[in-house]
């Protein structure tokens, strides 16, 4: 695992972002079931979010994304396989932006994926460096969130959507064999809207 020096570097990098309202911004608008994606990414340009066009950048939110999301709280040892799966799972991310099936943007300090699933429904996957999951927590009515360890999670159902949501202290951001860049991580499912895919 690695030392505290790469955890205070790691810390600095996350406390020196500028302040911006990326998580609360992305909760709104994948939350607006008027909008369609392309419709959706146009409104995250206007309130200054600016569309990735790197493959290898957005591959590396993807990595961190599906890190925080599926790292097991109770098992650190297994920590480097959760690693190696979520980089072979960017690699086909990544095609899927180089075909133009997926919009990424993003600020200084996080990045919204828009794309639809295996059911044609509208998703929103987002990575940021938020101090926790309140944001989140104030849409879910009734839902608890949970922190074992390192890992805070929180997932239910939101306005005509199902939300689920995790973060890891940068403690552990830093211990990985590649630190990630993100800590925080939120996953919107859309219900069917009018015009959606069948």
């Amino acid at each position: 695992m690695r030392g505290a020096a790469t955890y205070t570097m790691i810390a600095a990098s996350i406390l020196a972002m500028p302040a911006f309202a990326g998580m609360q911004t992305a909760v709104d608008l994948c939350l607006d079931t008027s909008l369609d994606i392309p419709a959706r990414a146009e409104a995250f340009e206007a309130h200054g979010w600016m569309t990735e066009n790197s493959v290898k950048s957005a591959e590396s939110l993807f990595r961190d994304a599906v890190i925080i999301s599926t790292v097991s709280a109770t098992d650190q040892t297994s920590w480097p396989n959760a690693e190696k799966r979520a980089e072979a799972l960017a690699v086909p991310f990544g095609k899927r932006l180089s075909a133009r099936k997926v919009h990424v943007l993003r600020t200084d300090s996080s990045a919204i994926v828009l794309q639809r699933n295996g059911q044609g429904l509208q998703t929103c996957l987002y990575v940021g460096n938020e101090a926790g999951l309140s944001i989140i927590a104030d849409v879910l009515d009734g839902s608890v969130l949970r922190t074992i360890g390192e890992v805070t999670r929180i997932r239910g159902d939101g306005p005509k959507s199902s939300i689920s949501s995790h973060h890891i202290s940068p403690e552990a951001a830093a211990e990985f064999a590649k630190p990630l860049n993100y800590t925080t991580a939120f996953s919107i499912v859309l219900d069917r809207q009018p015009g959606d895919l069948p």
